[in-house]
């Protein structure tokens, strides 16, 4: 095989994991849209908290989403994004788990604060 014909496998091969790495990350984070659609639920029948604290459940994930916003606005992704999107999609799942399981309101601000933060990077890849 040539450098021509070498150089142009490794290319189709990068698209083509990049596309699969894409596609995963846009099904998780459709799937886990299902997580701030139940919360008026979840907040009464299984944190029973008021409005108050249902306020505080929907504004969790923007809030980590903004702070990730300003530290990624002061430190760049200069190199390895691949990676940082792969540990993104990990941090999102995880924190989703964690707020899927949880009983505790504290927790369940923390996890889904969390998944804004891991969210906003993935928001600017796709």
């Amino acid at each position: 095989m040539s450098e021509l014909e070498a150089h142009l496998w490794n290319q189709v091969h990068s698209l083509e994991a990049a596309t699969v790495g894409r596609n995963f990350a846009r099904s998780v984070r459709g799937a886990a849209g299902g997580a701030t659609a139940l919360l008026p639920i979840y907040a009464r029948d299984i944190l029973r908290v008021g409005p108050g604290g249902l306020g505080l459940l929907r504004s969790a994930p923007a809030i980590g989403a903004a702070l990730t916003g300003v530290l990624l606005g002061r430190v760049p992704l200069r190199r390895s994004a691949g990676l940082a999107m792969f540990g993104c999609i990990a941090l999102f799942g995880v924190a989703t788990i964690v707020f899927g399981l949880s009983t505790d309101f504290t927790e369940s601000v923390v996890a889904l604060a969390v998944l804004g933060a891991s969210d906003a990077p993935l928001a600017k890849f796709f």
